[in-house]
């Protein structure tokens, strides 16, 4: 190859993409075409019997272009929405007002423990709550949460004071539950009947690992001390 010569571009290979409205008038950027081998050539139908032969069946048609950038600029888009855990040196999305809001099974139904747990200088406010559609089963003496129909789960409900302390203490919680509990998204029902979407952590590990059972929350206050 001539490095002091190159060859001149096929400037054929370029297009503009379209502005839309309220965009700067300046020029776009080009954005280089490629072939896609994979698609079957098209049959493009000749102007004249004169032009036919000079077609070839093997030159690229503009069916089988794509913008190659843009499609792989579209695919990671989509990925990230269905993967967001994913977003590395992305920007997180907002936190919304039902990301405060957790639901509890466990020894977390403990004020004072939760208390504990969280950092918090006084014993927090709970609430009677449950979620539909899980059940309770046990790995080793603790409880843990699966997915069951027509079921109901009895537990307390606590709210972050604020959006900003979400993050910490999420991690806190995170935490204290262990790599065999995941953080899922479910509808708390008060006891006046009040639905709300909040957080909860269900079993992620093995139901192999489970076995029936319940679990007391009152022993639990025994056996620790916390009465």
């Amino acid at each position: 190859m001539d490095h002091e010569n190159p060859a001149p571009v096929d400037q054929s290979k370029f297009v503009r993409p379209t502005k839309g409205e309220g965009e700067e008038k300046e020029d776009a950027p080009m954005i280089a075409l490629e072939q896609d081998e994979d698609v079957t050539p098209t049959t493009q139908k000749p102007t004249s019997s004169r032009h036919a032969s000079a077609i070839s069946s093997t030159s690229p048609q503009p069916s089988q272009l794509r913008r190659k950038g843009s499609l792989i600029m579209h695919q990671s888009f989509v990925h990230v929405m269905k993967h967001p855990e994913d977003m590395l040196g992305m920007t997180k999305p907002p936190l919304h007002e039902f990301d405060r809001l957790y639901f509890f099974y466990r020894s977390l139904m403990d004020s004072k423990n939760l208390a504990s747990v969280l950092g918090l200088t006084e014993v927090p406010q709970l609430r009677e709550a449950r979620v539909e559609g899980y059940r309770t089963m046990l790995w080793n003496q603790y409880p843990a949460l699966v997915r069951a129909d027509d079921v109901m789960v009895n537990g307390m409900a606590y709210q972050i004071k604020t959006l900003a302390e979400v993050e910490g203490q999420v991690a806190r919680l995170q935490r204290y539950e262990g790599e065999n509990y995941d953080r899922r998204m479910v509808r708390i029902e008060f006891k006046d009947g009040t639905l709300c979407s909040g957080w909860t952590f269900v079993w992620q590990g093995d139901v192999k690992e489970l076995r029936e059972g319940t679990w007391d929350l009152e022993a639990w206050r025994e056996r620790w001390n916390r009465g």
